[in-house]
Parts: C-alpha cells; structure tokens; sequence
C-alpha cells in the first residue's frame, strides 16, 4: 500500500517537487543536486534524485482532470509534493 502524500499549490515555490517516483512516466535520474526549501527552514537541503515528467488525476467541478506537469524534480525525502504555480 502506497502512503498518501499531500500536494500542494505553492505561489513561492519555483520549481515542481514530488515525492514519489512511481508518479513520474518520464524519468532522468541525476547526481548530486540539491533542492532548498524555505518551508523547512535551516533544514531546507534536500538531495534530488532525478528529474521528469510527472501524470496525475484531480477533480475540477466534480469532473476528473488529468494533469501533466514537466520538468518536475524527485525529492524523495521532501514530505509533501509541491506545484509551483509560477511554473504552470
């Protein structure tokens, strides 16, 4: 069983970040990269594992939506997916 892990729309954020790597459906990985976040202050370091493409389904009005979203980096250890809304 896969944990649910929380996605959210950031307006700060200048980058897309996801958590889990089954939800990418195009994937590179890369070495040494290093992700910040200022939701998690002085320990707002995190390794990016690789970067691509990610493909989910949401609900708008009621109706299900797919949704794609590129150049997304996979931060494993992140916590929580998020959408940066300055990127979309």
């Amino acid at each position: 069983t896969r944990r649910r892990i929380r996605t959210f729309i950031d307006s700060g954020a200048s980058e897309h970040c996801w958590v889990d790597r089954p939800d990418f459906v195009e994937y590179t990985e890369v070495e040494g990269q290093q992700g910040n976040s200022a939701i998690a202050g002085e320990a707002g370091k995190f390794t990016i594992r690789g970067i691509g493409k990610v493909k989910f389904t949401t609900l708008v009005a009621g109706t299900p939506k797919q949704i794609v979203l590129t150049n997304v980096k996979h931060m494993p250890d992140f916590g929580h997916n998020l959408i940066s809304l300055s990127t979309l």
